[in-house]
């Protein structure tokens, strides 16, 4: 649909008129309740002139520009700084992030072992975890490397990437329900307390960043090593036991023949 953009489960309607606006946002709600989708209005906010700072453009744009960073602008450049002066995408400094240090984790996990890792040209880790330990935990811990090795280097600028988007949102969010998380975070305070600067930015799986294959290599080593002791939060756990419950019901009940309702619903989940 034009002049609407989506990202995951987020939609962007931009137009350049109020009156254009109405009418983009008249369709976009009727395409939304032909799909049985709806727009929880706490999370909504129309008529908004710019978009909530700070605005971060991802991706390989081979572009040139002072604007972030570079020595000098090629064709490129000037294409994509029209863009964002048309955009209105220029009132405030551009941020390159200057790191001279990159970390790249990763987690990996199969039907009987869990391994999480991180590679870095100056170091690289891998162990394995408990079976019963989620995707998310392993990249959880894979981060907890990243900083372990992060606070080893005397380089004063890091940039970790991750290809789990749920660990990265959890971080940035500070959640601290889940410990691990927690201790990535008290981590991560421990060493910038100490002068140092950390970036963690998400990236999608297997596409062509130098490092990935390595780090997603790593990961399925650790599938093989020996499980560390590392606690697990009882979260990884609930689905677990929850299959149990459910799996040993359906047992019994397919046992109990002699119940009037049996011969209404003989077996469960079908």
């Amino acid at each position: 649909m034009d002049n609407v953009v989506d990202y995951i489960d987020d939609l962007l309607v931009h137009t350049k008129t109020w009156e254009e606006h109405l009418q983009v946002l008249e369709e976009l709600f009727k395409r939304l309740k032909a799909a049985n989708l709806v727009a929880r209005p706490t999370k909504c906010e129309l008529g908004a002139t710019q978009l909530p700072s700070p605005v971060i453009f991802m991706g390989d744009f081979n572009a040139h520009n002072p604007l972030w960073g570079s020595l000098r602008t090629d064709p490129r450049g000037k294409i994509f700084e029209k863009f964002l002066s048309e955009s209105d995408f220029l009132g405030s400094p551009t941020y390159c992030h200057p790191a001279n240090g990159r970390i790249i984790t990763d987690g990996s996990k199969d039907e009987a072992c869990v391994g999480a890792a991180c590679h870095s040209s100056s170091a690289d880790k891998c162990c394995g975890l408990n079976a019963k330990a989620s995707i998310f935990t392993a990249e959880a811990v894979a981060l907890c490397m990243a900083l372990d090795t992060v606070s080893t280097l005397r380089k004063d600028k890091f940039l970790i990437l991750s290809d789990s988007l749920s660990m990265v949102k959890a971080v940035g969010e500070a959640n601290r329900k889940n410990p691990r998380i927690l201790k990535v975070l008290e981590r991560s305070h421990e060493i910038q307390s100490g002068g140092k600067r950390i970036a963690l930015c998400w990236v999608p799986s297997h596409v062509s960043i130098e490092g990935n294959e390595m780090a997603d290599e790593l990961a399925k080593i650790g599938l093989e090593l020996e499980p560390t002791q590392l606690q697990i939060p009882a979260s990884d756990v609930k689905p677990i036991i929850h299959t149990f419950i459910k799996e040993n019901w359906k047992a019994r009940w397919n046992n109990m023949t002699t119940n009037k309702l049996h011969g209404v619903q003989p077996h469960l989940g079908h």
